[in-house]
């Protein structure tokens, strides 16, 4: 199965993710420094939405595009999505720092991005539980579309 990290945006406490890309970490970092480690610190921009039509470019009413910035390992411009005018994209460092307070208490595991950046995700460590007699390792999931697709979604 192909991975569908973005580059190589993985960031994971003592080991890489399965597929080998990315990179770890021992310490504890707040959630904004795991997310400038892991190269999530790129820009979101909005643009007018255009069709071509025989010839002709028409702005489509009441919907704008989501583009995510350059980045040093892909230095275009992509559009990830055409959303409604009222959709607002969270820049994934102004995410992290407001989840910052949060990673105090419960340190990040891992972070990263899929497919072209639309989707970031981050796992935090939440403790162990036994479940039947069996110890069991309990986490947050976080996960973040930019495309308009999914909600911010924190399981």
């Amino acid at each position: 199965m192909p991975a569908s990290i973005f580059g190589d945006r993985f960031l994971g406490a003592r080991k890489p993710a399965w597929h080998g890309l990315g990179s770890t970490f021992e310490d504890r970092p707040m959630m904004s420094e795991a997310f400038a480690r892991c190269n999530l610190n790129y820009p979101y921009l909005e643009g007018e939405a255009l069709a071509r039509v025989d010839g002709a470019l028409i702005t489509i009413p009441n919907r704008k595009a989501i583009i995510r910035g350059p980045t040093q390992d892909d230095p275009m411009h992509r559009v990830l999505s055409v959303v409604i005018t009222d959709f607002t994209v969270i820049q994934n460092m102004e995410l992290a720092r407001m989840l910052d307070p949060i990673s105090e208490h419960w340190p990040v595991e891992t972070c990263g991005a899929l497919g072209q950046g639309e989707t970031v995700f981050a796992t935090l460590d939440a403790g162990m539980a036994k479940i039947g007699g069996e110890d069991i390792g309990k986490f947050f999931l976080l996960t973040d579309s930019k495309d308009g697709k999914r909600n911010l979604d924190i399981a």
